[in-house]
């Protein structure tokens, strides 16, 4: 893998198992949010009895004071999870980010490559079909076109395609040439060349 390409996918990977621990975090700390509130609530609960009733209710009250400054502090916990998380789903954001344009930015040299590679088997693709056009048309004035048959023949059914494709050259593209008749034309000097090999 590229090197840059392998340090974002691990910064994102990282990011993320930090995000997975947070939320198991919070998970945490919202249980104990939930445990804490309840305990405010009974010990509200029994202090009101005891007050109620007359009854020594300092330790109720100590109790009552711990349980709130435990809530208060899991509350402030899980905001600052909360806070922390938003900050880590922010720099996954352009983790990922940097991952894409990094990897579209080695697709596009590859591209740049593969299409080289492309050209050259499209011209060569090219270049035979009109050799094979060419043969095809010295086949053609022979006669009043009666020796036509050898190329379908020899060639198959495939034959009276051959001179329909249409090749796209992606680096030098020209829509006119493409969308052309003549793209598989033969120029003379490519029928001057097949007709030397034939009869060589």
């Amino acid at each position: 893998m590229d090197k840059k390409l392998k340090l974002a996918v691990d910064a994102e990977v990282s990011l993320e198992r930090n995000i997975v621990q947070q939320q198991a975090r919070l998970a945490d700390v919202e249980e104990q949010i939930r445990t804490c509130a309840e305990s405010v609530r009974q010990i509200e609960g029994d202090l009101r009895k005891a007050l109620g009733r007359g009854d020594p209710s300092e330790d109720l009250e100590r109790s009552l004071q711990k349980s709130k400054v435990d809530l208060d502090r899991a509350q402030h916990l899980a905001a600052g999870i909360r806070d922390r998380l938003a900050e880590l789903e922010s720099d996954l954001l352009a983790a990922r980010q940097r991952r894409e344009e990094t990897f579209a930015a080695l697709c596009e040299k590859w591209l740049r490559k593969e299409m080289k590679q492309y050209d050259a088997t499209a011209g060569e693709l090219l270049r035979s079909i009109k050799r094979l056009q060419a043969s095809f048309s010295m086949l053609r004035d022979l006669r009043n076109g009666e020796h036509v048959r050898v190329y379908g023949d020899t060639l198959g059914e495939g034959s009276q395609y051959v001179g329909k494709q249409r090749v796209v050259l992606l680096g030098t593209f020209n829509r006119s040439a493409y969308l052309s008749e003549q793209q598989a034309h033969p120029s003379a000097d490519v029928i001057r060349t097949v007709r030397g090999e034939i009869e060589a």
